[in-house]
């Protein structure tokens, strides 16, 4: 059974996670610029150091967006758990279609009705539209 601490601690992980994704593309920004000056030089070697470090970056990005999904569905299952599991001990249960006694069957009548209002005012408008 789930404890609302370790569903804290799974949502304040998220954030954190998310705060370095944010950090992270700052950082592949800040790259990128530093590659576009070599590149317009010419200069092949910080070129390629440039490259490398984008591409750690880009991977770790990659890993971190993975975690931030693995996560997501972490806290998600554990509300469930935590929340669910209280309601089923209360003894609430969510109403079926085959619990619906003879007394609802008034309810569909009504709808029934409505629609046959309905096709009478369309037909009161076909009147109007007809005598000019």
């Amino acid at each position: 059974m789930p404890t609302p601490k370790q569903l804290f601690e799974c949502d304040r992980r998220l954030k954190m996670a998310e705060y370095q994704i944010e950090h992270l593309h700052t950082r592949r920004a800040e790259i990128f610029q530093r590659y576009l000056a070599p590149y317009n030089n010419l200069d092949r070697n910080f070129r390629a150091v440039c490259r490398g470090r984008l591409l750690i970056v880009e991977g770790v990005l990659t890993a971190y967006k993975m975690y931030i999904q693995q996560k997501q569905r972490q806290v998600v299952d554990l509300r469930r758990q935590l929340y669910l599991s209280d309601r089923m001990d209360i003894g609430e249960t969510v109403a079926d279609d085959s619990d619906l006694s003879a007394d609802d069957s008034d309810l569909s009548a009504d709808d029934s009705d409505l629609s046959a209002d309905e096709n009478d005012s369309s037909d009161s408008e076909s009147d109007i539209d007809t005598d000019d």
